[in-house]
């Protein structure tokens, strides 16, 4: 019967390997799709008071069986020894299966496949999609740190250009009250006045145009 068996199948290319040493456990190969199936005898259903090894007429039943994949437990499809016949009279029946859910595995595969393509597609968008508004919120972040530190540095130069004006009117000042006071010698008075003066032009902003640093972003 499993000569048969995979000869029918050899005539679609189905390659069969045995998975165990009683020949109980078969697979057939139609390119890179395994359909598994197994031969064994009629499994009797278990009821109280029956006894698992008492003589029974069907223990001598064979069960033929498709299985969902090569060594689940699960069937897709069994033929068994019952008052219509013999599993090896079903031969055609059972072969035109075999081959069938050959064809039904690949559809189901590529079935998943395109499913997984679709899924996996989906989820690199999204990925995409992701990195793309990271991206977008850190460059208004960066941009948003830029634009206040020129606030920053437009502040600090409008504050040093009015302490400047402070220290210009200031060494005014004093040499206007000190013009006649001879407790400061003039040449103290000058030396103090052009050191107060530099200081002046060293923090006003408008020498050299400082104030244009401002804008520059470090």
């Amino acid at each position: 019967m499993l000569n048969t068996l995979v000869l029918a199948a050899g005539m679609m290319n189905g390659k069969p390997a045995i998975s165990d040493h009683k020949a109980r456990s078969i697979h057939f190969s139609f390119y890179q799709r395994q359909v598994g199936i197994r031969l064994d005898r009629f499994k009797r259903p278990k009821r109280r008071g029956y006894a698992a090894n008492s003589p029974n007429a069907d223990d001598a039943k064979l069960s033929l069986s498709i299985l969902q994949s090569p060594g689940s437990e699960n069937e897709r499809i069994a033929w068994q020894d019952d008052e219509q016949g013999k599993v090896e009279t079903r031969i055609t029946e059972i072969a035109i299966q075999i081959i069938l859910t050959a064809e039904l595995q690949y559809r189901e595969g590529t079935m998943r496949s395109h499913e997984w393509r679709v899924q996996r597609k989906a989820e690199l968008e999204e990925e995409e999609r992701k990195k793309k508004r990271q991206a977008e919120r850190a460059e208004r972040e960066r941009q948003k740190r830029l634009e206040q530190g020129r606030i920053d540095r437009l502040l600090k130069s409008a504050a040093a250009f009015q302490q400047a004006g402070v220290i210009r009117k200031y060494v005014e000042a004093i040499c206007a009250t000190q013009t006649d006071n001879s407790a400061c010698s003039r040449e103290e008075l000058e030396r103090w006045s052009q050191w107060a003066l530099a200081e002046a032009d060293r923090i006003d902003p408008v020498v050299g145009c400082r104030f244009l640093l401002a804008m520059r972003d470090e």
